[in-house]
Protein backbone atom coordinates (compact mmCIF):
# COMPACT_ATOMS: atom_id res chain seq x y z
CA UNK A 1 0.00 0.00 0.00
CA UNK A 2 1.27 3.26 -1.51
CA UNK A 3 1.36 6.80 0.66
CA UNK A 4 -1.03 8.96 -1.21
CA UNK A 5 -3.27 12.06 -0.27
CA UNK A 6 -6.71 12.38 -0.48
CA UNK A 7 -8.59 14.47 -2.74
CA UNK A 8 -11.23 16.64 -1.14
CA UNK A 9 -13.66 16.28 1.63
CA UNK A 10 -12.67 16.63 5.10
CA UNK A 11 -9.38 15.27 4.85
CA UNK A 12 -8.01 16.81 1.89
CA UNK A 13 -4.69 16.57 1.15
CA UNK A 14 -3.82 14.89 4.05
CA UNK A 15 -1.85 11.86 3.86
CA UNK A 16 -2.67 7.97 3.59
CA UNK A 17 -1.70 4.58 2.78
CA UNK A 18 -4.03 3.15 -0.25
CA UNK A 19 -4.10 0.10 -2.65
CA UNK A 20 -1.37 0.69 -5.26
CA UNK A 21 -3.20 2.17 -8.24
CA UNK A 22 -0.49 4.35 -9.88
CA UNK A 23 -1.99 7.07 -9.57
CA UNK A 24 -0.26 10.80 -9.38
CA UNK A 25 -1.00 10.94 -5.60
CA UNK A 26 1.30 8.40 -5.15
CA UNK A 27 4.37 9.36 -7.47
CA UNK A 28 6.61 10.96 -4.90
CA UNK A 29 9.52 13.71 -5.77
CA UNK A 30 12.72 14.06 -2.97
CA UNK A 31 13.72 17.28 -3.34
CA UNK A 32 17.40 17.31 -1.97
CA UNK A 33 17.85 19.80 0.70
CA UNK A 34 20.39 21.39 2.68
CA UNK A 35 21.88 18.84 5.82
CA UNK A 36 21.02 16.16 4.06
CA UNK A 37 17.22 16.72 4.51
CA UNK A 38 14.64 16.27 1.59
CA UNK A 39 11.06 18.20 0.37
CA UNK A 40 8.36 15.52 -0.75
CA UNK A 41 6.16 16.41 -3.15
CA UNK A 42 3.71 14.06 -5.10
CA UNK A 43 2.89 14.64 -9.03
CA UNK A 44 -0.93 15.05 -7.88
CA UNK A 45 -0.42 18.12 -6.26
CA UNK A 46 2.30 20.05 -8.01
CA UNK A 47 5.85 21.41 -7.04
CA UNK A 48 4.15 24.15 -5.04
CA UNK A 49 2.92 21.62 -2.28
CA UNK A 50 5.08 20.05 0.16
CA UNK A 51 4.46 17.08 2.82
CA UNK A 52 4.17 19.06 6.27
CA UNK A 53 3.64 18.20 9.59
CA UNK A 54 0.57 19.36 11.20
CA UNK A 55 1.43 20.33 14.51
CA UNK A 56 -1.52 19.75 16.21
CA UNK A 57 -2.24 15.87 14.71
CA UNK A 58 1.37 15.15 14.46
CA UNK A 59 -0.31 14.52 11.02
CA UNK A 60 1.54 14.92 7.37
CA UNK A 61 -0.51 16.88 4.91
CA UNK A 62 -0.08 18.56 1.61
CA UNK A 63 0.63 22.62 2.59
CA UNK A 64 2.34 25.06 0.55
CA UNK A 65 5.83 24.46 0.57
CA UNK A 66 8.34 26.95 2.45
CA UNK A 67 11.29 26.80 4.97
CA UNK A 68 9.17 25.11 7.67
CA UNK A 69 10.97 22.25 9.53
CA UNK A 70 8.09 19.88 9.71
CA UNK A 71 8.93 19.94 5.49
CA UNK A 72 12.58 18.55 6.12
CA UNK A 73 12.94 15.34 6.05
CA UNK A 74 16.12 12.78 7.37
CA UNK A 75 15.74 9.07 5.54
CA UNK A 76 18.15 6.86 7.37
CA UNK A 77 18.55 3.50 6.49
CA UNK A 78 17.65 0.49 9.20
CA UNK A 79 18.33 -3.09 7.06
CA UNK A 80 16.51 -3.08 3.92
CA UNK A 81 14.03 -0.05 5.54
CA UNK A 82 13.51 3.10 5.66
CA UNK A 83 13.07 4.81 8.50
CA UNK A 84 11.73 8.98 7.82
CA UNK A 85 11.88 11.67 10.34
CA UNK A 86 11.39 15.61 10.34
CA UNK A 87 13.02 18.31 11.52
CA UNK A 88 10.37 19.61 13.64
CA UNK A 89 9.56 16.07 15.18
CA UNK A 90 13.54 15.94 16.15
CA UNK A 91 15.39 12.26 15.61
CA UNK A 92 13.30 10.25 17.81
CA UNK A 93 9.83 10.68 16.32
CA UNK A 94 9.45 8.34 12.59
CA UNK A 95 6.85 8.48 10.46
CA UNK A 96 4.66 5.95 11.64
CA UNK A 97 0.74 4.31 10.42
CA UNK A 98 -2.33 4.51 12.78
CA UNK A 99 -3.32 1.20 12.12
CA UNK A 100 -7.24 2.52 12.31
CA UNK A 101 -7.28 4.99 9.78
CA UNK A 102 -4.37 3.92 7.70
CA UNK A 103 -2.79 7.54 8.14
CA UNK A 104 1.14 8.44 9.02
CA UNK A 105 1.55 10.34 11.95
CA UNK A 106 4.78 11.22 13.66
CA UNK A 107 5.10 8.93 16.70
CA UNK A 108 7.72 7.89 18.86
CA UNK A 109 10.85 5.97 17.35
CA UNK A 110 10.61 1.73 18.06
CA UNK A 111 11.18 -1.58 16.56
CA UNK A 112 7.64 -1.18 14.85
CA UNK A 113 6.82 -2.58 11.71
CA UNK A 114 4.87 1.06 10.67
CA UNK A 115 7.99 2.75 11.03
CA UNK A 116 9.57 0.92 7.96
CA UNK A 117 8.96 1.85 4.81
CA UNK A 118 10.20 0.43 1.10
CA UNK A 119 11.21 3.90 -1.36
CA UNK A 120 10.91 2.57 -4.81
CA UNK A 121 11.60 4.19 -7.82
CA UNK A 122 9.20 4.23 -10.18
CA UNK A 123 12.02 5.01 -13.08
CA UNK A 124 10.08 8.28 -13.58
CA UNK A 125 10.38 11.61 -13.41
CA UNK A 126 7.27 13.38 -11.08
CA UNK A 127 6.08 16.11 -13.75
CA UNK A 128 3.62 18.89 -14.13
CA UNK A 129 0.56 18.96 -14.64
CA UNK A 130 0.13 14.79 -14.07
CA UNK A 131 0.12 13.00 -17.09
CA UNK A 132 -2.05 10.24 -15.50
Amino acid sequence: MPMDVFDGGRRNNQARLNNDQNVSGQHWQFEPMRNGSYRLRTEFAGPGMCLDINSSTNRPELRDCGDLTGQFWQIRQSGEWMVLTTTFGGRNMCLDIDPDSNQPELRRCGDYSGQFWRLQSTGERVSWPPTR
